[in-house]
Order: C-alpha cells, then structure tokens, then sequence
C-alpha cells in the first residue's frame, strides 16, 4: 500500500476524529481560512528560515563519515494560560512550538514532532525529516482520504469509514487539530539509522490517562529500567525493542498506574495530596534514570520540566508576551523567535509544574528539587560550548558566542608560546613564517574562534574554505566529505595557513581540508583545535564514533604516553598537516568561565560524572595528558 513506504504519522490519541469530538471545538469556515493563511505563512517562515546560519545548521552535521560529534535532540514547549482560543489566535500555541523547534534544529535533523492537547483531546504528529520538510500540510493526502471513502461509501462500507478514518490519520498529514490547543511538547532527532528516525520520533505516549514525554540526553545503562518493567509483566520483547526515552516513559507510566491504584482503594482523601499522580510518580521514576536528561512531560492539566541532578544538557525556561504562558527549551536562544523572554535556568536536579494556577512570577525562584542534595553536583557539558549550542545562546549564564571568542584567544596565546619555545630551542628561526601566515576558518562552526584567533595573534582572516550547501546530504545520501567544502585558491596560494576548527573528532574531514589546501597551493598547513583532543566516547546524549575511530585515541596506539607535542605531531602525521594545535584543557576551562569540577570533561578526559554501567567496558582509559 501507499501509506507503508511513508515515514510520517499524525496519531489522534483519543482515537476521534478532529472535529468529530464532541468535547471539541467546531472548526467553522473563517476557521479553515485562518487555517490555510497560517500554512502558506509557515511555509514561507520555514523556507525563510531554511539557511545554514539562520537555522545553525551544519551540512557537515549529516554524512556518517563526519567529523563531527551530533548532539542527538532537542525539546521545546508552551504552555498558555488562557484557555480562550478566539479566531484571532487559532494556531498560536502550535505555530509557537513549530518556530521554537526550527531553532533548535541543529540539535537533530532526521525526526521531529508535535504534541498538543485541546481540554482532554491529545494529538501527535511525529516522523522523518527535518522541521520545515515534515511540517507541511499536504492537500494530497486529504485528497485521497476524500476519495477512498467516496468509494467505500458507493460499495455500501459505509461503516468502516470511522476506522479508516483513524488508520487513515496515523499516516497523513493533517495538522488542523493542533490549532486549537492551549499547551504542547516539540522534538526534534538524530538518530543513528533512518529506521530509528522513523519508529523512535518524539514525543512519546504513554500512560492511562495519557501523558506524552520528550526527551533531550541519553541513558548511558537502562538495564534496572527493564528489570523493574519485567517485574510489572511488561513484555520482554517490547522493552528489548524500547529505547531509553521509551523506557522513561513506561517506568512514569508504571508509577501512576500504581498511585491511583493506591489512591482508590484508599480511605485517606486524596484531594487532600499535594502532587498530582504523575508529579508523584515522576519524583518515583527520577532516582532510577542514571543519565543525562532534560524532560517535558506533559497531559491534559500540567507540564512538568525535569533536569537530571548533573545538569549535563542545557535546559531554559521563559515566559511568553504579557506573561501570557510558559515556554522551556534545551536552549533560550530559541524564545526570541517567538517573542518570550528568558526566565532563567532550570536547575540541576529540579522539577518544575506548570498548571493553570501557577504564579509566574514565583518561577524566578528555584522550585522543588527531587533529588538528595549529594546527588546534586551540576556538570554541564563543555561541548554545548565548543560546538553544539547556538552561538546566541546563553547557558548557565555564559554567552556560547563570549565563549567560543574566548576559546580563540586561549588558543592564540598557546600557540604562540609553543611557537617562541620552539625557536629558543631550535635556533633555526621560527619553526613557522607568522609573517606569511593567514587564518582559515572552518565555517561555520569554526568562525568565531577563528576571528578572535586572528585578532590576538594580528593576523588577517581569508575566506579560504566555502562551505558546499546546496543540500542535506543526509536526506539524498549525498557523494560524501569531498563535496563539501571548495578552496578560494586565491585566498590560500603560497600562504602558511592556519587552518582553525572548533574540534577535530575522526580527521576524515580534516584530512580532506588538508589535501585540498596544499593542491590549492598552500605553502604549509597548520590545523589548530580550539578544544582539546577528543579521546573518549560520549554517552549523554552526543552521538560519537567509536574510542578507535577517534584520531587522538587512535594516535596512542603506537605511544599510549606521549607529551602533548609528540600526540600533536602523531595526528599531524595521520591528517598530512604540517603541525596540529590543540587547545589546553585548562585553557577550554578558563574560556568558558565555569569551575572545572562543574563542567563535563569526559570527552577529553575520560571522566564521567555518572556511571556507565556495562559501557564502562568499552572504554580504554590513557594516562592524562598535561
């Protein structure tokens, strides 16, 4: 059938048509006009938006060969006070959501999705490709829907319209019931196979009564999650096939199927408990998801917001226009889209509750944390800093833009120190002609740094390196690195380039820079790092390769303990560089701005703030290079 090759679904969880529920509102003609202007108006943001610089996104962020880590999702969600829907704001809250995941797009571009709730009606549209590619109404797919049951109807079938209707539902693209909702939960990932883009889409449905919940980070082990689901006679064979997020899912699901059992055979008043059944149970499934998390968990009453106790991913909280509602994104850059305003920080270890009766103003003040406070050590990621963050972000209270500037000039006073003991020691000169030199960004993700680089070290910056962007490899399969990138020969002829990234992961793409540099003439080529070298994997929420497919790890093979400079010399052989410079670890920590014991390093140092569970064996820990 036509429908089985589509990797999209649109899920009406009351098993209703919209429309078609009495609880619902009626959509009335001005309505599907306002429906239609608001389509052609979110066709024309999203192709607007559809840059690389506009969106942050990466081309390079896509070919399985890269040499890029990919941060695996993104979350966003409004919740608005007024339950007033008028015609003049009919798709408000679902518009919201859609422009706040297209700025969060870099964080995963192979599914995305919507949930939203009308008073008690849920409705999800989830599957493959990117935000503007997914969300975008589909007249042909009405057009079947129309016929089909023109022709059921002349056979006499007429009662199975309803079912067809339903089956028909899950695979179209009809987004006119999200028009009316008061609150939603957006997701958008990177999954590691198309398959996992289509069957582990966000947001994910759970529960009686239902809740959907979205999920930025990872679970490094999950293996006590599917032991207490066995325990509850969930089938092996789903938990096997759930993913992390899944398993959260179920485990909240377990918990509030358990209270307001409890809670019905109880004699004590339950009006009188202070949470709600899923508050409960979320505080009962928190102390069992060993991880990085930033979740939105939301049903027809509330949204709750939960941080994990280290804080590895970022997560913000603002405030719509007027203090009209709530809005949460995994970063506060995505709120200026929709006119909001930043609030602050969800803390580490903290879960806040958004209903109809919160104080907006008392969310200024941190809200309940739900964990011991020893479990409490914040560690945020450095590389939402290095590489994943949107530049006009802002996490814990550091500007990802100052950062990344920051980063620039540590580097440049490194390498110019390196390059003066060099000369004291070989008395030859300079081991490198600054006189002749020019700095090459590796755009975009490489530009800031770079600028500032050039600027401590007053050297001028060339556009050495274009960036290929003329489509999503990812999406057609694309020819691979050797597409991605064109030398300006110009620019570059007879230069000693310093060639600036923000991090070097696999060299694949580095490697091809190089080649294409020197056949363009470059005298000789410098690859400096803005970040140090990438040794180990991450598993908290950050697709890596595996340990030996690292350059750095993969260069300590032969010399497990080298100095710095020998394990720079050894990837500058592996990449056909004249020399590779690597930012200090203490010199990444001293840009960012944030103590060293409260950043996660494990990436570069191999120290995980929480525990790996069997993974710790695939791990091969070096001795610590200074």
């Amino acid at each position: 059938m036509l429908v089985s090759s589509l990797n999209l679904s649109t899920i009406n969880a009351s098993g209703r048509i919209s429309g078609e529920n009495p609880g619902s509102p009626q959509v009335s003609p001005e309505a599907e006009r306002l429906n239609d202007l608001y389509y052609r108006s979110a066709r024309h943001i999203t192709e607007s938006l559809h840059s690389v610089e506009s969106l942050g996104l990466r081309a390079d962020n896509q070919a399985s060969e890269d040499d890029k880590l990919k941060e695996k999702c993104g979350v966003f969600g409004v919740y608005k006070f007024n339950q007033n829907i008028s015609e003049d704001s009919v798709g408000d809250v679902f518009k919201k959501t859609l422009t706040g995941l297209l700025g969060l797009q870099h964080r995963g571009q192979e599914a995305t999705g919507i949930a939203t709730f009308t008073n008690s009606e849920l409705n999800i549209s989830k599957g493959s490709g990117t935000v503007s590619d997914f969300f975008k109404k589909n007249p042909f797919f009405e057009a079947i829907k129309k016929t089909a049951i023109q022709f059921m109807e002349s056979l006499g079938l007429s009662s199975l319209t309803s079912t067809f209707n339903d089956t028909f539902k899950e695979y179209s693209k009809d987004f006119l019931a999200h028009n009316y909702a008061q609150k939603a939960v957006g997701h958008v990932l990177y999954a590691t196979s198309k398959a996992g883009a289509r069957v582990h889409a966000q947001p994910i449905k759970e529960g009686e009564p239902p809740f959907v919940l979205v999920h930025n980070g990872n679970l490094p082990d999950v293996d006590n999650l599917r032991t207490f689901l066995l325990s509850k006679s969930h089938p092996e064979n789903i938990l096997n096939e759930s993913n992390d997020s899944e398993l959260m899912a179920k485990t909240i699901a377990q918990f509030q199927k358990d209270i307001l059992e409890e809670r019905a055979q109880s004699t004590v008043n339950t009006a009188q408990s202070k949470d709600t059944a899923l508050e409960e149970a979320v505080k009962k499934a928190a102390p069992m998801f060993k991880g990085a998390y930033s979740l939105l968990i939301m049903n027809k009453d509330e949204m709750i917001a939960l941080r994990d106790p280290k804080g590895i991913r970022p997560f913000s909280m603002g405030s719509l226009a007027d203090n009209q509602g709530v809005v949460f994104s995994s970063e506060d850059s995505a709120f200026s889209k929709i006119n909001a305003s930043a609030i602050r920080d969800i803390k580490p270890g903290e879960m806040v509750v958004i209903n109809q009766n919160t104080d907006i103003n008392q969310l200024k003040n941190p809200q309940e944390i739900v964990f011991n406070k020893n479990e409490v050590r914040p560690h945020i990621d450095a590389f939402e800093f290095v590489y994943f963050a949107r530049p006009d972000s802002v996490i814990e209270g550091k500007s990802v833009y100052e950062t990344r500037s920051n980063m620039g000039i540590e580097t440049a006073r490194e390498f110019l120190n390196e390059i003066k003991s060099e000369n004291q020691t070989n008395n030859n000169g300079l081991s490198l002609n600054l006189k002749n030199a020019v700095v090459v960004p590796v755009y975009e993700s490489g530009k800031h740094a770079a600028h500032s680089l050039a600027n401590e070290l007053k050297l001028p910056v060339v556009a050495g390196l274009m960036k290929n962007i003329a489509r999503r490899t990812f999406i057609d399969g694309g020819t691979g690195i050797d597409d991605k990138f064109s030398v300006i020969t110009e620019a570059i002829k007879g230069k000693d380039l310093l060639v600036v990234d923000d991090s070097i992961v696999r060299g694949n793409t580095s490697k091809v820079i190089i080649s294409k540099l020197r056949e363009a003439g470059a005298k000789s080529v410098t690859l400096i790092s803005t970040a140090p070298p990438v040794l180990y994997p991450d598993f908290y929420g950050i697709d890596t390769p595996d340990q030996d497919k690292l350059v750095a790890a993969k260069a300590l093979k032969d010399n497990p303990n080298p100095s710095p400079k020998e394990l720079n010399q050894a990837i500058a052989q592996e990449l056909g560089a004249d020399k590779v410079f690597y930012l200090s670890l203490n010199g990444l920590v001293k840009a960012i701005g944030i103590e060293k014991d409260k950043l996660n390093l494990a990436a570069f140092n191999g120290e995980y703030p929480v525990e790996l569970g069997r993974k710790t064996q695939s791990v091969k820990q070096y001795a610590r290079i200074a």
